[in-house]
């Protein structure tokens, strides 16, 4: 069995050497940067139409909530809160996390789009531009989390509560 591990080592090292030689190795190298670039135009747009469907489903769950909490008896479902009555905790939480998955999309295509990036256009100007952004969204994924699981927490404390005033 060893003699089969150092012959398939020996083939691929052979193998390795032919695409150095023969230059394959760079054409491959720009068809993956191509495909890494495609892959990020298409992760970046997906990333700022989540956002923009998060805050439009939002939005309506919001109004949601407050008819439900204006007009007694009437009590609408809302598909941003899980199918649940919409309330305005429940749209918070759930904007909060739909915000904090779409600022990880694009914080992702970030970093996606200085690896694929050609090396002549770094600067120390572009990386720290890059490097500002990407801290000011990961902040912001950190505190939109954070506040979600304190309202998750306030939610669970007042169901708690109001479970222990009934009995």
């Amino acid at each position: 069995m060893p003699a089969v591990k150092e012959d398939l080592v020996e083939g691929l090292l052979t193998l390795l050497e032919g695409f150095v030689h023969h230059g394959l190795h760079h054409r491959i190298l720009k068809l993956s940067f191509k495909t890494v670039g495609l892959c990020t135009a298409y992760l970046s747009t997906f990333g700022a139409l989540f956002l923009i469907v998060s805050t439009v489903l939002g939005i309506f769950s919001v109004v949601f909530s407050f008819i439900n909490k204006s007009v007694p008896g009437l009590k609408l479902k809302s598909a941003y809160c899980s199918g649940k009555i919409a309330t305005l905790s429940r749209t918070r939480i759930e904007m909060g996390n739909m915000f904090a998955v779409g600022l990880e999309l694009l914080v992702a295509t970030d970093v996606l789009e200085t690896l694929t990036a050609e090396t002549h256009h770094f600067s120390f100007e572009t990386l720290g531009k890059l490097g500002a952004v990407a801290a000011f969204r990961t902040a912001l994924a950190f505190f939109l989390a954070r506040e979600v699981n304190e309202l998750k927490h306030e939610m669970h404390e007042s169901v708690h509560d109001k479970a222990k005033k009934d009995e």
